[in-house]
Formats: C-alpha cells, sequence, structure tokens
C-alpha cells in the first residue's frame, strides 16, 4: 500500500524520488518480522513497529513510508485484501458445496419421508 500511495504522491508532484520508491519496491518481501515483533514491545503498536523496520531497512525510503496514512488507513485496507483473498478461496468451495447439496437434493427428491422438519 505504502508503494501504490508514493507513486501516486510522486505522480502528483511530491517530492518523492523513482529511487526511493524502487528500494520500497526491492525490501517489501524482506521485512525482519522478528526484528518488527521486538519493536512491537517497545512501541506497544504493530502498525509502527512495521514502519520502523521497514525504514530501517529502506534508509532513502525511511521519509516517505507512512507519509500521509493513518494506522487504521493500513489496518482497514489489509483486513479488505484478506477478505478478498478469502472469498478466491471460500467461493470456489461454496460452489462445490452447493452443487453437492442440488445433486443430493435431485436425487432424492422423490423419497416420501417422515418427519425431517428439524434436520434430524
Amino acid at each position: 500500500m505504502y508503494i501504490e500511495c508514493d507513486t501516486s504522491y510522486k505522480e502528483l508532484g511530491l517530492n518523492i524520488t523513482r529511487d526511493q520508491i524502487e528500494e520500497l519496491k526491492d525490501n517489501m518481501m524482506k521485512l525482519d518480522l522478528d526484528r518488527a515483533a521486538a519493536e512491537e514491545k517497545l512501541t506497544r503498536h504493530d502498525v509502527m513497529a512495521h514502519v520502523h523496520v521497514y525504514a530501517e531497512q529502506c534508509r532513502k525510503a525511511s521519509s516517505i513510508i507512512h507519509l500521509g496514512a493513518t494506522s487504521c488507513y493500513v489496518g482497514d485496507n489489509t483486513d479488505l485484501i484478506q477478505i478478498r483473498d478469502a472469498f478466491d478461496i471460500l467461493i470456489p468451495k461454496l460452489a462445490t458445496c452447493i452443487s453437492h447439496l442440488a445433486f443430493f437434493a435431485n436425487k432424492f427428491k422423490d423419497l416420501p419421508t417422515l418427519g425431517f422438519t428439524h434436520l434430524q
């Protein structure tokens, strides 16, 4: 999210260099999570702990990490990404389940039954 924001800020004329954005991209998947966990114990703030560690790893870009963002911006967008990714997993499984249920219902639609009012 920081990379997208900073790229947009650069396009809008803020003093952000291509090198800074490239540094963020280069280190995006290299965040030292153990260091972030230790930093969180000090800061008692999950987002800022990660920002500090990311800034340590991206010296040129440290001033633009979290620029114009709030912790809610990070947390809320993270939630949305996780929900979207969960739907990518759940929707096909739900479709399969519905298909199996439809097959079962169709197979036994003419079977007389008695007393199945509470899903016994």
